[in-house]
């Protein structure tokens, strides 16, 4: 496989003024704006002493497209599998309701890429009146799908290739309900109703004939996209199915399809427009043998087509274990454990609690683990998660270089800073000159504890001014350190704002 690095730097091409995704949030319903594509990501080809290229921090752009033979997922004529995650936030922020920035994406499939994931999935195409992709039969929010066009882009660069279901079956970000509800009809209507099924039908159509804002490509021409599901633990039918697969390949003939009715349904076995089938593992209806439901579910695949495991969680590591010997020994392509967060914007991880029996508090994941995680064993279960994701794919697991550098937010009273993807820790220094001698006055501290936030005070408080800059401590060593921001702690102010647009970020 040709190895094309991504470097840092290059990669902000993709995200510059990553702090504002256009705030107007105005609905379209005609084609997409802009038709430039933006600037393509340098690659890094530098090589080291021995003459190999070094490891990328975020992964190596994708290039074509993955296809499917027999039961089999192939690139480049090599087997595609692959563990990793699901990225529910890649698309909307659910905790606030709006888009992610360039950054936060870049972030989450960086974090994916260094785990050993070379696949992800995001969740569904959101539906409603209100910071809806879909606001109404044939009106779609430009805002977030130019969040979609970004995530794309960023998908090839890190070479995370997305699974995007279209639709859900639940109400969480407006689903199969939602659009009934836009005709004043009952979510049981969707399957059959001939003016639902064409509204969902002219959603698909957008979609699919959109031109990338980013990358100036149709999507049906993005090496980011491994396949398109036709939703989320759908009910079905498969009638249904049937329809709306066939209008997929005939507007988008490169990527595969995903069957995404919940559990395996039997007609689309035999279709030839569905690439592949899936099924989601949760302790309803399976207990915690996730194993066990694996094996039955290969059995009934029947070889006949590609099976993946699109959801599964909210177990002890030892069923995520079980779960993982079934994927390497058996005819299963991939696995993605729900779910990660990744970095804010504002500092610090989005939280986001799963489930909470009174025992156990499930939150969602983040990389690379923290102890903060310790009750639902964050931190093994994704070095779990790593090793069998490099094994997979018949690599060793590479020592990654050292994190980005942190981003200071705003530095007084205390200290508030933007994470870097893979940093398992940070370092505060001091100097009374911007140009140094620097002391180092903390480490060992994360930005995985608090919610949205990363805050850290100076155990030693100056009395006269000062600058702060922070470095980032990842499996390969300590990060460049960041730009140093002064602070004074006998001026006007106790808060330096290097951003100027410090509100859109509450």
């Amino acid at each position: 496989m040709l190895l094309l690095l991504l470097s840092c730097t290059s990669s902000d091409k993709l995200f510059e003024s990553a702090d504002s995704v256009s705030e107007s949030g105005a609905d379209s319903t005609g084609g997409p704006g802009g038709d430039s594509p933006a600037d393509s990501p340098a690659d890094s080809t530098a090589e080291d002493d021995s003459g190999d290229p070094p490891p990328a921090l975020c992964g190596s752009p994708a290039v074509g497209f993955v296809e499917r033979q027999g039961n089999q997922l192939l690139l480049e004529g090599e087997p595609f599998r692959w563990i990793s995650a699901n990225l529910p936030m890649l698309t909307v922020i659910e905790d606030r309701w709006a888009a992610p920035t360039p950054w936060e994406q870049y972030d989450s499939l960086c974090s994916i890429a260094q785990l050993g994931g070379t696949a992800t999935r995001t969740y569904v195409i959101s539906v409603g009146n209100q910071s809806r992709h879909v606001t109404a039969p044939g009106s779609f929010n430009e805002e977030l799908f130019v969040a979609l066009d970004h995530a794309i882009a960023q998908a090839e660069a890190t070479g995370v290739r997305l699974i995007i279901p279209f639709v859900d079956q639940w109400d969480w970000w407006g689903g199969i309900g939602a659009y009934a509800s836009f005709r004043g009809k009952n979510a049981a209507d969707f399957w059959t109703d001939p003016q639902i099924r064409a509204d969902y039908a002219a959603t698909l159509t957008y979609i699919l004939t959109r031109t990338n804002t980013v990358t100036g490509r149709p999507y049906s021409e993005e090496p980011g996209i491994l396949a398109w599901e036709t939703g989320n633990e759908l009910s079905s039918t498969p009638e249904w199915t049937a329809e709306m697969v066939a209008l997929i390949r005939d507007l988008d003939p490169n990527h595969l399809i995903v069957d995404g009715h919940y559990g395996i349904q039997a007609e689309s076995l035999d279709n030839p427009d569905v690439d592949l089938v899936s099924n989601h593992y949760y302790t309803w209806p399976y207990g915690e043998d996730y194993a066990a439901a694996a094996r039955a579910d290969v059995a009934t695949a029947a070889g006949k087509k590609p099976l993946f495991v699109g959801e599964y969680g909210l177990v002890p590591i030892a069923s995520v274990e079980q779960l993982l010997d079934v994927v390497a020994t058996e005819d299963i392509a991939g696995a993605m454990i729900w779910s990660f967060r990744g970095h804010s914007r504002d500092g610090g991880f989005y939280l986001h609690t799963e489930v909470d029996d009174g025992q156990r508090l499930y939150r969602s994941y983040h990389w690379p683990g923290f102890a903060s995680g310790a009750a639902y064993e964050e931190e093994d279960v994704l070095a779990l998660l790593s090793e069998r994701a490099w094994e997979l794919r018949n690599l060793d697991k590479p020592v990654l270089p050292p994190p980005d550098a942190p981003l200071l937010l705003g530095v007084g009273t205390q200290i508030q800073w933007r994470g870097s993807p893979g940093a398992s820790s940070y370092i505060l220094e001091r100097a009374e000159a911007e140009s140094g001698p620097w002391t180092e006055l903390l480490a060992g501290f994360d930005d995985a504890s608090v919610e949205r936030q990363a805050l850290v005070t100076d155990p030693d408080p100056p009395t006269v001014p000062v600058w702060y800059r922070m470095r980032a401590l990842g499996e390969g060593g300590r990060s460049e350190p960041s730009d140093p921001l002064p602070y004074d702690p006998g001026g006007p102010s106790d808060w330096t704002d290097p951003l100027n647009d410090w509100t859109h970020l509450s």
